[in-house]
């Protein structure tokens, strides 16, 4: 029933009277953001969102590719030094480079015009391994050279007596060793005519020769018993 009109029917008179709403005389104003609320607001807004993530940034990544390597060893770390069974390993190698690069002919030199000393030698084979020097002239051992030892001396010789089995040469002819009036230590096989200048190898390696110019008294030392083939 209206309640204006005692209708039993609500009739368009009683409509707009039932659908009026009442509005407030004065509407609410916004205030402008002050600054402690803008601090507030920043200040919510990291603590949601967390600090950076240093560790996955560009610019850290950057650092650490660019970071430079440090190849010392780390405090209270031990350090590994080679072994002298590793030096020596290391300088066998060398030699028997050296020796290979003077079997190419990268050491041979003309033959000079003077020789102030000189020494035949041949080489003999050994049952347990060892090689013996001889001096072809007397029959003498100058030097018997045990297993692992003279890794020079016995590339360079392997080196030579490899080029005249290559040429079908035979091995009865000796090698000559020579000392120049210069100075100069030289190697030469007269079977071939190939000419090796031992300076060219180091001073090391060219006294495992020399001493065979310079301590004759090596050869009443060593009685000849060598066995074996010649190299």
């Amino acid at each position: 029933m209206c309640a204006r009109c005692r209708c039993a029917i609500p009739s368009r008179c009683c409509v707009p009277s039932q659908m009026r709403m009442s509005w407030p005389s004065t509407l609410p104003v916004r205030s402008p953001p002050t600054l402690a609320r803008f601090s507030r607001a920043s200040h919510s807004s990291r603590t949601l969102s967390g600090p950076p993530n240093r560790r996955h940034s560009p610019q850290r990544q950057g650092a650490k590719l660019m970071a430079p390597i440090n190849l010392m060893s780390k405090p209270g770390q031990q350090r590994i030094y080679a072994s002298p069974l590793a030096w020596m390993i290391a300088v066998m190698v060398l030699s028997i480079g050296f020796a290979a690069v003077g079997g190419f002919g990268l050491g041979a030199i003309d033959r000079p015009a003077h020789t102030v000393a000189a020494v035949q030698l041949s080489f003999a084979d050994r049952s347990d391994g060892a090689v013996d020097v001889i001096d072809a002239r007397t029959g003498h051992v100058l030097q018997r050279v045990k297993p692992g030892e003279g890794g020079f001396l016995r590339a360079t010789m392997r080196g030579l007596a490899n080029e005249r089995k290559r040429r079908d040469i035979s091995d009865d002819l000796p090698f000559a060793l020579e000392r120049t009036q210069d100075g100069h230590v030289l190697l030469s096989d007269p079977a071939t005519g190939r000419l090796v200048a031992l300076d060219a190898f180091g001073q090391t390696n060219r006294a495992a020769f020399e001493r065979f110019l310079d301590d004759r008294k090596l050869a009443a030392a060593l009685p000849n018993t060598s066995q074996g083939e010649r190299p």
